[in-house]
């Protein structure tokens, strides 16, 4: 309920997640070598995975400061995709939410089997 509340305020205000700094923290990876990394980044897209449904289920994609190493692949832009119903992107406005996590090549099949991890997000301040 808090995180759909949220969001309606920051649709209320016109705030928009496209352009925002974040910070995102692993919290959960194949690769537990990289389990509690901080990582920086900019937020350069917003997908709605039902087209013409912009306050529904969204995605977004991150352009990382640092390319980030998983298995031995860098990885530069990454799709972040909301772990919890009514905890979406728009919810950044005032909190962190839990993200699935899946490099950019990717993010057109949803193919799950190519995930990260589910990270932690959440705005610079």
């Amino acid at each position: 309920m808090f995180g759909k509340l949220v969001s309606f305020l920051a649709h209320l205000l016109g705030w928009t997640p496209l352009g925002k700094r974040v910070q995102i923290e692993v919290s959960e990876s194949i690769d537990g070598s990289n389990y509690g990394c901080l990582l920086y980044g900019e937020i350069i897209e917003v997908i709605a995975l039902e087209p013409g449904d912009s306050n529904g289920k969204i995605s977004v994609l991150i352009r990382l400061d640092q390319p980030f190493v998983h298995m031995n692949q860098a990885i530069s832009i990454i799709h972040a995709i909301s772990r919890h119903k009514n905890y979406g992107f728009y919810a950044l406005f005032l909190t962190w939410i839990a993200v699935y996590i899946i490099p950019s090549d990717n993010c057109v099949e949803h193919d799950w089997n190519k995930g990260i991890g589910i990270w932690s997000l959440g705005l610079i301040r």
